[in-house]
Order: structure tokens, then sequence, then C-alpha cells
């Protein structure tokens, strides 16, 4: 019909006004929103202005109708939205910030079993630093990261993308330090200090540029067998050679609204505002499905909870050092397979991933009290 984005969206209002029912307007509604909102690097209004109309709109429909399944969806769709973070992150890297690296010479190698991350043996004069995004960036070079150290003898770092499809964006970037000439009869920390997001450059496929200044440090020692024999190391030891890298495809992008949040995130004060929009608007709407669930027995109300909890646990869970509603979510999950045998299988596979998330947070949060 030849009219605009913003006129089109508000006939999808007008159509669901006059019926809740109408899924292929609230479809229609959600295709629109999410090329406006893909906007607003051209000035179009943010997520934490539209997203709270839009849960009230989608209220009504289905504290009005909880047995219509039009609403459920598009709320599912807000949720995905709320989570999803849209300018790319920094979620991780290798050294961790704070980590003490350790590298021996090669004869400490001999008679040695592998370990975790802690000691490692080198059969070149490099070793790898590597940073991870929550999405695929180009732009990532020695003009947009700085990486201060004595090991960065070249100050132009060649990074390199860790990608399967020859494309100059990738969610893992690589690049090689330089050891100093050995000196094997002594042994020396190097600090290093890595800072990104000081100019722009860092951008996502969907326009977005990474625009929040870090800066994370981790150490590394050299340790030579004079100076450190093997039987006085008291660990065991890695080898880390070339052939331990290897490109990792990912034939889809993960479609869970909540499960990329249980990366390891790297925050920075610049994102305290974006993080509370989001957990307080995630609060609201348990606090909504709470009393929903206080007046009626509802199937997707339940469910629609427990993936509410979940990805309020996912969030808050770094900050906080605790999982809170496992147990509440684990609860709802065995009424919802008591309440619809139909779907039996699938409660049981969302009853068994929480079992796990709850492991591996609290294994998280406990190695970072």
């Amino acid at each position: 019909m030849n009219r605009s984005e913003e006129d089109e969206l508000k006939y999808t209002e007008d159509m669901i006004c006059n019926n809740f029912s109408n899924y292929s307007a609230w479809h229609n509604r959600s295709l629109l929103l999410s090329n406006l909102l893909k906007r607003k690097v051209e000035g179009f209004v943010s997520k934490e202005k539209v997203l709270p109309d839009e849960y009230e709109f989608v209220h009504q429909a289905i504290f009005t109708d909880p047995d219509d399944q039009s609403g459920w969806f598009y709320h599912l769709w807000l949720l995905d939205q709320t989570v999803r973070v849209d300018s790319p992150q920094l979620v991780s890297s290798w050294p961790t910030p704070g980590s003490d690296l350790i590298l021996l010479g090669d004869r400490c190698l001999d008679g040695c079993a592998s370990s975790p991350f802690t000691r490692f043996h080198l059969d070149s004069r490099t070793f790898p630093l590597v940073l991870y995004f929550n999405q695929a960036v180009e732009g990532v070079n020695s003009s947009t990261i700085t990486v201060d150290s004595e090991l960065n003898t070249n100050k132009d770092l060649v990074w390199k993308p860790l990608s399967s499809c020859n494309s100059k964006a990738a969610q893992v970037w690589v690049t090689q330090l330089n050891l100093p000439d050995g000196n094997t009869h002594s042994s020396k920390v190097f600090p290093v200090e890595v800072s990104l997001g000081h100019s722009q450059g860092i951008i996502s496929s969907s326009g977005f540029h990474y625009s929040n200044p870090f800066c994370f440090a981790f150490r590394v020692s050299l340790q030579f067998v004079e100076t450190q024999p093997v039987e006085a190391l008291g660990k065991e030891i890695i080898s880390w050679r070339d052939e331990s890298f290897h490109n990792y495809n990912a034939h889809s992008q993960d479609s869970s609204p909540i499960s990329s949040l249980y990366q390891l995130s790297i925050k920075n004060d610049n994102e305290l505002t974006d993080f509370e929009w989001r957990a307080a608007t995630i609060a609201k709407e348990i606090d909504h499905f709470r009393e929903l669930l206080s007046l009626i027995n509802c199937k997707i109300g339940k469910l629609t909870l427990a993936r509410l909890l979940m990805a309020h646990d996912a969030m808050m869970c770094p900050p906080a050092n605790k999982i809170s509603h496992s147990e509440e979510v684990l609860e709802l999950y065995n009424d919802l397979m008591r309440l619809d045998p139909t779907h039996v299988q699938y409660y049981k596979d969302q009853h068994s991933l929480v079992l796990l998330q709850q492991v591996l947070l609290t294994n998280y949060c406990g190695s970072k009290c």
C-alpha cells in the first residue's frame, strides 16, 4: 500500500484492538518493530522507550483472554527483545582479566600430563590473546584495540577472525603476542593491559558500534628450567601448540531468549543503565504473572513465568553471586508435566536444563566469591 512502517504499525494496533486473537497482526507488529528498532542508529526511539508500552499493550490481551495464544507468542518475542543486547559486547577473553599466566621452557614438559589452564609449554616465541564478543563484529585491529606491554614489540598487532566462512566479521578474534628472546637464567613478569572502545571502529553486521570503553589486565610470567626444575613445580603442565586452535562453525544462531545471558560477562559502569532497565522490566513482568497465576491456573502462564524467572536469574547471577529462583522454576515445570501431559517431554527437557544450569551457575558464582 506504499505507506510507512510507522503507519503500518498503527494499523496493526487498530486491528489488535478490534480482535486480540488476530495473530497475523501481532506477528506483523513484531516484524515492523524489529525493523524500526534496528534503525536506532538512524535516530529511531530505543528499546527502553518502546518495549514498556508494548508490554502494557500485550497485557490487555493476555489478561482479558489467557486461553488465546496470540498475545503469549508476542510476549515471548518481547522477552527475547528485552534480554538481547543490540550493541556488540565483549563477553570474555583469554587470558581472563586479572589472571596470572605462567609460561615454561621446553624441557619442563618432559613427563608431565595435562591440567586446567595454569601453566603452559610453548613451542614458539608467541602466545595468543583471544577476544570473544556476543555477536560477530568487524573492525578489530591495532587502532581499535590497544595492547600495552613489553610483550607487544610490534605495536601494529595483526588480529585474525576465527571464521570458517572467510568473513571479515567474527565473534572470536585472535592475535599473537611476541615473547622476548629467552634468558634461561632468570624469570620475569610482564604486565599486559588491553583497552577497547576508546575509538569507534568495531561494528556489528547490523550496524551497531561497540561503545563501552573497557580495559582489563593480566600478567605473564616467564620461567625456565634452570630456575624452576619440573619436580619443584608441584603442578601439572599443559602443552600449548598452534594446532590446538580450531575454527568453530556455528551452524545456527542460538534462538533461546535467555541462553546468551549464561556467558561470562565483562561489565563496566557504562552498561549499568542498560542493565538496570532490562532487569527492572523482567522483575515487573514476574510480578504481573505471579498475580495472574494467583487468579487462574494457566499452563502457558506458568511456562512464561518459568522463562521470566530463568531470564532474571541469568541476568542477576554474576553480580549477585546467587541463583534465586531455580527451585520455583523446577516446581513450575513439575506442575506443567501434570497439567499438560501432551508436552511432557518438552517440560522434562526444560526441567533437566534448569538442573544443569543450576550446577553450572553455582560453580561459576562460587568461583567468583
